[in-house]
Formats: structure tokens, sequence, C-alpha cells
């Protein structure tokens, strides 16, 4: 059992930049980065990264070094740990549509790591996934949960051009 969202983006990044009071150089990433990694909003002031982020952003900097992934904040990042056998994925921001793929296989990568050897054991991801191609015009935002073994899948079938 899975629940898959399409909608405008949650996170907006100016908003997080304006309220963190982050420096320019954090502003500047969202500019050269491919792929960058946003905390989730919480209450209208609380942001935290998701308890994977640090292990995600290793896990792709280690697979694909022909992409730049990065997080936002260079410092003070505050992690909201929830104690369970759940993968929570943090908000993923893609430059470009065309990194979908791309960044759905890395997540399918790193689940599958992250679940080899628990046998049976259920264990639900937690993820979205912001698609801002400006080229393109495309400001949409995918969320994802549900069952770590059918991720891969359903993510497979999603055509990003027919997202409204």
């Amino acid at each position: 059992m899975f629940s898959l969202e399409y909608g405008e983006t949650i996170t907006n990044i100016d908003e997080y930049i304006d309220v963190k009071k982050l420096p320019q150089n954090a502003k500047d990433k969202v500019d050269v980065s491919e792929i960058l990694v946003l905390p989730r909003k919480y209450s209208d002031e609380e942001y935290y990264y998701a308890q994977e982020t640090i292990d995600f952003v290793k896990f792709c900097r280690e697979h694909d070094d022909k992409h730049l992934i990065d997080i936002l904040d260079n410092e003070d990042i505050m992690v909201r740990s929830l104690h369970s056998s759940d993968i929570w994925l943090p908000v993923i921001w893609i430059s470009q549509n065309i990194l979908l793929p791309l960044v759905t296989g890395l997540i399918s990568s790193y689940i599958y790591d992250k679940i080899k050897g628990r046998g049976k054991e259920t264990t639900t991801v937690d993820v979205t996934i912001q698609i801002n191609d400006k080229k393109k015009g495309i400001n949409k935002s995918i969320h994802y949960k549900g069952d770590a073994k059918t991720f891969k899948d359903t993510f497979d079938k999603i055509d990003i051009n027919k997202l409204k």
C-alpha cells in the first residue's frame, strides 16, 4: 500500500532561505546545483532535515560523480529523528525534469541497500521530490509514502510530462 501525491512544490526554497537568514553561498547553491537536499517544513518557522539526509547524500556522491548533489544548508543542520525501521528521506529538489529517473534510481538503490537483510520486514519510505525545471516551466512536487519494495515500480510508471 502506498500513497502518491502530485502538486505544487511543498517547500519554497526562497521562503526557507529568508526565514533561516541563510548566507549568499546557500542561495548560490540553488543556481548551481542539479540535485539539492532541502529540509521539510513542520510549522511556520520550523524546518528539519529527515533522519536519512546525510547518509543519502553520501550514498549519492559515492554512486554518481557526474551530477552535483548538495545540502542547502552549510552548517547547523537540524535533523528530525524518527525512530523506526522506516526510511525517512529528505525533500529532494531537482533542477530539471530529465533528472527524475536518475534521482529515483539513486533512491531505489539506497532503499535496496537499507532493506537488504531485513527479510520479510515491511519498511515504509517517505520522500518528496520537487521538480523545478525553469526551462520547461515545471514547478511540481511528488510525494511518495509507501512500501519500500514498490517504490521503483511506482516511479518507473510516472511520465513527468503528464504531471499536472
